[in-house]
């Protein structure tokens, strides 16, 4: 059984008692091994010692140690191991390499509720040059809270970001969470005043649609089932369907959708 030996992750040069040392650190529930473990995970030289050397025209590659731990701190139910990989978005010894970046944000999922620095952090791997915005924003979506649905919110109304792209965002992660009331409240904004005219429909489409001719080459995200349905979900996108009929032109087809979902989800009354 690996033992925890903050020696071994100081010294130790052997790749896999190294990782075994580092994987009983992760998996611990006491603070002072996870934060140990934070510590060691934020130095180059520790880092340099799990990953698989540098290569001339690629770099650093991300050894799969390295995401193998932010895992097990993701899976760790202690609360410090959520605040090492918080501590992590600060690291530039860590964020320096971008495939780290890569896996850290779908570890901050985790982040609940999320730290001020995790939403900097994913705040800044949304703009529209970000290399993970993609991934950063299912982590958002995943995540939930609503402090990151407002970052969603503002990239969706930045004109920096192209009309493709968040029509993607709008048929993935938001269709997916799609039954959420923090998604709802947002969309509800957007549809009514935060996004230009020409995508309002389209998140329209995807808040009541789900069509496969919308995904070429890649799996199809799948909806979450309408019912049951929180009473303030239902609320609101009952809102924003009859705000969508009554304001937006919709095309016949998303129409009968629209009515089709708005019938389903209209409470039950009872029957004498």
């Amino acid at each position: 059984m690996p033992v925890k030996d903050p020696n071994v992750l100081k010294t130790s040069k052997d790749p896999k008692v190294l990782l075994d040392a580092a994987v009983a650190f992760a998996q611990s529930d006491q603070p002072a091994d996870l934060s140990t473990l934070g510590q060691y995970l934020q130095t180059a030289d520790f880092l340099d010692r799990l990953e698989a050397p540098a290569t001339a025209d690629q770099g650093p590659a991300l050894s799969h140690d390295v995401a193998r731990l932010l895992k097990l701190l993701m899976d760790n139910p202690a609360p410090q191991a959520k605040a090492v990989l918080a501590s992590l978005t600060q690291s530039p010894p860590f964020t320096a390499i971008n495939n780290r970046n890569e896996v850290l944000i779908r570890a901050l999922v985790t982040a609940k509720p999320p730290s001020p620095a995790v939403v900097t952090y994913l705040d800044k791997h949304t703009e529209p040059k970000a290399v993970f915005r993609h991934v950063a924003m299912d982590t958002i979506c995943d995540n939930g809270a609503e402090v990151l649905i407002q970052i969603m919110e503002k990239k969706l109304a930045d004109p920096r970001h192209k009309a493709a792209e968040k029509i993607a965002w709008m048929r993935d992660p938001i269709l997916r969470h799609r039954n959420d009331p923090a998604i709802l409240k947002s969309a509800q904004r957007l549809v009514t005043q935060g996004l230009p005219p020409e995508l309002r429909l389209p998140l329209v489409e995807a808040l009541f649609d789900h069509e496969e001719a919308w995904y070429v080459g890649c799996s199809i995200p799948q909806p979450p089932p309408r019912l049951p349905l929180p009473a303030e979900s239902r609320e609101i996108l009952t809102a924003i369907g009859q705000y969508a009929l009554d304001n937006l032109t919709p095309s016949p087809e998303l129409a009968v959708k629209i009515k089709a979902t708005l019938k389903t989800i209209e409470p039950q009354r009872n029957t004498p």
